[in-house]
């Protein structure tokens, strides 16, 4: 699997097993007299559409898609980040999205229009809140969904600062390059990530993630560069 991240939000959406051609990605709209774009509350009319195309300038435009310095987040890292977190939900949220009750609708009459279906059952709070419940800090090995997401996360990123090109310059060059399996181990001897991620106090869990990310010379999470009471992690 590669990212391709400049080309992820761009253009026709593929539809699997469907002869329709899908319209390009809205990434942001309003609906017409009705603000929350609820269908009980009356019919929903798109208007003022970002479209995937206009990423950069919607960037620019943006209060909070900055960096440090105050410039705009470059399009490719916005690209690879809706990437990547749409990966993470497809695997985390599989029960959903692999229900026979989800999925697109195209409309026939209509070229390049779609209804997005999400089953009501499989995919409602109370299911969400649950499943993510197992996915880390319950001191068990950890649910099937986080293996596989973690583990793509590795490859996609690896592949992203590889293969896109200016991709490796949001990279630290100082870090050490570590392996998967350095990294996750197995189910039977997980690595660090993988058991720091099933401590279950979340204060002993956020410490050891971040101690991890300061082993290995990567940049510490914003935020996250001291414990609670402003002391080294």
């Amino acid at each position: 699997m590669k990212p391709h991240a400049t080309k992820i939000v761009q253009g026709p959406i593929p539809a699997n097993y469907t002869p329709y051609k899908l319209g390009e990605q809205i990434l942001q709209y309003e609906c017409q007299g009705n603000p929350g774009c609820h269908s009980n509350q009356g019919e929903i009319i798109l208007v003022n559409q970002t479209y995937a195309h206009q990423l950069e300038e919607y960037l620019a435009a943006s209060e909070f898609a900055k960096l440090k310095s105050g410039s705009p987040v470059p399009a490719v890292i916005a690209r690879m980040g809706i990437y990547m977190h749409l990966l993470a939900d497809r695997t985390s949220h599989y029960w959903c999205t692999n229900s026979d009750r989800s999925g697109l609708i195209p409309h026939p009459t209509e070229e390049g229009n779609f209804t997005s279906r999400l089953d009501q059952l499989a995919c409602n709070f109370v299911t969400h809140a649950m499943e993510h419940f197992w996915e880390q800090g319950v001191d068990i090995p950890l649910a099937n969904q986080s293996w596989a997401a973690v583990g793509l996360y590795f490859q996609e990123l690896s592949a992203f600062k590889t293969e896109v090109e200016t991709a490796a310059q949001w990279f630290n060059s100082s870090a050490v390059l570590v392996t998967q399996h350095q990294l996750l181990g197995t189910y039977q001897q997980p690595g660090p990530l993988a058991t720091a991620m099933m401590k279950r106090n979340i204060t002993e869990r956020i410490g050891s993630l971040q101690r991890i990310v300061r082993q290995f010379g990567w940049a510490p999470v914003p935020g996250f560069e001291t414990d609670c009471a402003g002391q080294p992690w």
